[in-house]
């Protein structure tokens, strides 16, 4: 069996990723009603759902879905709020819980939906986003806006008066999340995040590991994947180099500075997860993944445990990057189900925010 709790050794599964552009019509499918970004956002009311969008200018970087669960037709039992059978219409809407997938770099909005039906299934309501891969790798400055833009959907739509839990894939999905809780500190505005799950994630940035990764984005173009990650990992170390080079001639013609640097390089995002306290991380994970290695995860994991932080583990052997899901569904489903539904029991020691990066 897969322990949740203390890493084990064992098995699971995962899928995937997004981009960014903006569509349109609100459809409905078969587990709930999904809300596309547009550039008009209207009223939509049937007989599931009541959405007020709010109008928004064409952002080509940003793109997002989001779902809610149907009234009836919903095959397994709920996660929160625990009933008696499947989602009922009496449900009180404030305790449906929001749960925010980011995705990693170069995924596609197909994948993630894949496991928006996991959780809209259980009556959930889901937020998609991934950040355009362009801007995870070398346009870091895009970040706060993107992510500010993400924070003031959330508010538009009044899911910022749910409970929330935000689920990452690799470290795109991470970085996106850190940005975001530095936009959120500084904005001072709250969210009621009660939980962090991170799959195949976090690591610090490392070349060997993404150059691995580009290999695993560039897979369809065969053997030139290789010239063309190496082409990518080159311009990397070359922003990474010229970002230092302006930082060094900003010291030399004006000195210090005082204030944070709005671009809030990368090198600090696992800092700035790591400054919650009383809160509630599930790390998903596998000895099989050669680009986020376990050691680099169970690392981060300890640290924030020793620092007054809840921690689960779901560790497998052989599932490769992000792949839990697709070979493990049971043992995932079921982890997430019941690290959801603890820490919603959970009524004290509310998790403690940071309040500056």
């Amino acid at each position: 069996m897969v322990a949740a709790g203390v890493p084990s050794n064992n098995n699971c599964e995962g899928m995937g990723i997004s981009n960014g552009t903006f569509p349109t019509p609100t459809t409905t499918t078969e587990t709930g009603v999904i809300l596309n970004g547009s550039d008009i956002m209207q009223e939509i009311k049937t007989e599931e759902v009541k959405v007020i969008h709010k109008k928004e200018h064409h952002d080509p970087d940003f793109e997002y879905h989001v779902e809610f669960p149907k009234v009836d037709g919903n095959k397994f039992e709920t996660i929160w709020p625990l009933s008696s059978g499947k989602l009922d219409s009496n449900d009180n809407d404030k305790e449906k819980v929001v749960v925010v997938l980011l995705g990693w770099a170069g995924a596609q909005d197909k994948h993630l939906a894949k496991y928006s039906d996991l959780y809209l299934s259980r009556g959930c309501i889901i937020v998609r986003y991934t950040a355009p891969g362009k801007v995870v790798m070398f346009d870091h400055e895009q970040l706060p806006r993107l992510t500010s833009k993400l924070i003031r959907m959330l508010k538009d739509l009044e899911l910022d008066s749910h409970p929330m839990f935000f689920h990452m894939f690799s470290n795109g999905g991470g970085f996106t999340y850190s940005y975001m809780l530095a936009e959120l500190a500084t904005q001072n505005i709250y969210l009621d995040i009660r939980g962090t799950i991170f799959d195949s994630a976090p690591a610090p940035r490392e070349i060997g590991s993404y150059f691995k990764a580009l290999l695993n984005i560039f897979e369809s173009y065969n053997g030139f994947r290789y010239l063309m990650a190496g082409v990518m990992v080159v311009m990397l170390v070359l922003s990474i180099f010229w970002s230092h080079m302006k930082s060094a001639i900003r010291f030399c013609v004006h000195g210090d500075t005082i204030g944070v640097d709005k671009g809030r390089p990368t090198h600090n995002w696992l800092s700035r997860i790591s400054q919650y306290r009383n809160h509630s991380f599930l790390f998903i994970y596998s000895d099989a993944d050669d680009i986020i290695l376990t050691h680099h995860i169970e690392k981060f994991a300890k640290f924030v445990e020793e620092h007054d932080n809840s921690v689960k583990y779901l560790k497998f052997k052989d599932s490769l990057h992000v792949q839990h899901y697709r070979k493990y569904p049971k043992e995932y489903v079921g982890t997430i189900t019941q690290f959801i539904r603890e820490v919603m029991k959970e009524e004290t020691n509310p998790t403690q925010f940071p309040t500056q990066y």
